[in-house]
């Protein structure tokens, strides 16, 4: 049976090559096309939680994990677009080499003129965010009171059943406030502000809400929105809010206990 099977295939070869003036032709190679970085991410660039940047100059790095500070700067780069360089030599050095995580797993690798295992016609604008970045500290500590903006949990600790989680935005400043209905929840592990994730199907409605000066607006969070139970430790509401236009980004700790 076997040798039937080469006998089919030689003959095959022989017609293919006869067909082609009896020379073998070289493949041919696929172009390189311009990509996004959220199209040569792998997976869904929005579970990404964790940002290094390493500066290929001195070597000094820097690692983000703050959900909103993380947030914000994927989403204001995810959408450049890289263009292929006609040169794929290789080459020694970088700029800022940046590494984006979920978890403890590196997802993805890339400088402004490579990602994706190819080399990238520098790219300007992303060159820009990623020293603009790297010239933010990481933020770890987040303040639950800001600019006359306060927001603070109804108690301190709450057990492991608990179902809803009530917060006060009080705006005791002299001007109105601005914000959204969302919101990001995260737990500290490992020394690290790690993001509780959502449900798939949770989805935020895109309203704004003004709050006046002197006025107080009630936010609940739900535990049946989240993928999974409270379980024992240190949590934290992060929200943002704009004051002429200006953010600012508070967090309100509270504590899970496992009565």
């Amino acid at each position: 049976m076997k040798q039937i099977w080469r006998a089919s295939l030689m003959l095959t070869l022989a017609v293919a090559l006869t067909a082609c003036g009896g020379k073998e032709q070289a493949p041919e190679e696929v172009p390189l096309a311009a990509k996004s970085l959220r199209e040569l991410y792998p997976g869904d660039m929005a579970r990404a939680d964790a940002i290094q940047v390493v500066d290929g100059g001195t070597g000094e790095r820097k690692l983000y994990s703050d959900m909103q500070q993380v947030r914000l700067w994927i989403d204001s780069v995810q959408d450049i677009v890289l263009v292929p360089d006609p040169n794929q030599e290789d080459r020694n050095g970088y700029l800022y080499g940046v590494t984006l995580f979920e978890g403890e797993e590196s997802r993805m690798s890339f400088t402004p003129n490579s990602a994706g295992g190819h080399y990238r016609i520098h790219n300007e604008e992303l060159s820009a965010r990623i020293e603009a970045l790297f010239a933010e500290a990481p933020l770890e500590k987040r303040d639950n009171e800001h600019d006359g903006i306060e927001i603070k949990p109804e108690n301190d600790q709450y057990g492991r059943r608990t179902t809803e989680i009530k917060f006060r935005i009080e705006n005791n400043g002299s001007e109105e406030i601005a914000f959204g209905t969302d919101y990001a929840v995260e737990t500290r592990s490992d020394g690290r502000w790690l993001p509780v994730p959502f449900k798939d199907s949770v989805a935020f409605p895109d309203i704004g809400i003004m709050l006046g000066a002197g006025d107080y607006y009630e936010l609940t969070i739900s535990s049946n929105q989240l993928k999974s139970t409270w379980k024992e430790g240190r949590y934290r509401l992060v929200k943002s809010f704009y004051r002429d236009g200006r953010p600012v980004t508070l967090a309100s700790e509270f504590a899970i206990t496992d009565s």
